[in-house]
């Protein structure tokens, strides 16, 4: 049996967050609240010392499988791999009740042919879609060294409504309450001045295999992804609640987004310059700074009083 799958599209989610969202639409659901907690900075302060500049950068806890169900009704079952005739079996139950399965975070097998002893599965990261025997396919899961893999189950209605109010006050208790300690914008002003005074090309960059999987590129990306995905969450608000509220904070999110990843992007271009010379510290740290008005403007929208 093999589902009819589209997978979804949008090169600001990673394989995990597009596995969850294809999964969501094949089962006539939305998921754009799961990003509702995604808009923050801090920086680690515990074992600071051993931390190199990237390892400080926290993009903030997500908690998107907490999201997708309170608000979407689909609960995510993180699921640990014992063995290959377990997991055939799960794939088996859960195909036949039409629902695919995510193996790690990169397979999302969608169909599977129990007399050819083949899988149907999309390679998320690539969006390709592939047919391959049941032995490569376990094989495979060995040789990625792959430990988990997660069903999925609808576990109540959808909420039609997500009221405004509500949003705008959760989110000003999530980071502006005192018990949120230092504003975000503080702590990326802070960071700045941590940047210029101690990052560290030739540890952090240099001779790295893959300079996206580097702290520095990784969370940045993630503090970049964070305001769009955010922004998604606020426009999924504004549609279902003909509201307006959100409307200017939207852009300066998309503002602040699109500056992150600039800064990103020029980490990137160092990297591939094989240097990183006193001129380019300088403009990442100009452009950190930059995006500090921006934040602390996001931040001053949801510290109002009221919506």
């Amino acid at each position: 049996m093999k589902l009819d799958i589209e997978l979804y599209h949008d090169n600001s989610f990673l394989c995990y967050e597009r596995s969850i969202a294809t999964v969501a639409l094949w089962l006539k659901r939305n998921f754009e609240m799961m990003f509702m907690d995604v808009w923050d900075f801090s920086i680690l302060v515990d074992d600071k010392e051993k931390r190199n500049v990237g390892q400080l950068i926290y993009p903030g806890e997500w908690n998107l499988e907490k999201y997708i169900k309170k608000y979407h009704g689909i609960q995510v079952n993180n699921i640990k791999f014992t063995s290959n005739n377990s997991l055939l079996e799960t794939i088996v139950s859960e195909i036949n009740g039409n629902i695919p399965v995510m193996v790690d975070d990169d397979w999302l097998v969608t169909g599977i042919d129990e007399e050819k002893k083949e899988v149907h599965l999309f390679i998320i990261h690539s969006s390709q879609p592939v047919i391959i025997p049941w032995e490569e396919f376990t094989r495979g899961i060995k040789g990625n060294g792959i430990k988990e893999y997660f069903t999925f189950e609808i576990t109540g209605d959808e909420s039609t409504c997500v009221d405004p109010d509500y949003m705008f006050e959760h989110t000003k208790e999530r980071v502006c309450s005192l018990e949120s300690g230092k504003p975000g914008y503080e702590q990326v002003k802070e960071f700045a001045e941590i940047f210029y005074v101690a990052f560290d090309y030739s540890t952090e960059l240099k001779d790295a295999e893959d300079v996206y999987e580097t702290p520095i590129v990784k969370n940045i990306l993630d503090v970049s992804r964070g305001r769009k995905l955010f922004r998604m969450t606020l426009e999924y608000i504004s549609r279902i609640a003909h509201t307006g509220l959100f409307t200017g904070v939207q852009k300066r999110l998309e503002t602040a987004e699109n500056k992150w990843l600039f800064i990103m992007s020029l980490f990137i271009k160092a990297y591939h310059a094989g240097n990183f010379e006193n001129a380019t510290r300088m403009k990442i740290y100009r452009n950190i700074k930059d995006v500090v008005d921006d934040e602390k403007n996001i931040y001053g929208f949801f510290n109002k009083n009221q919506p």
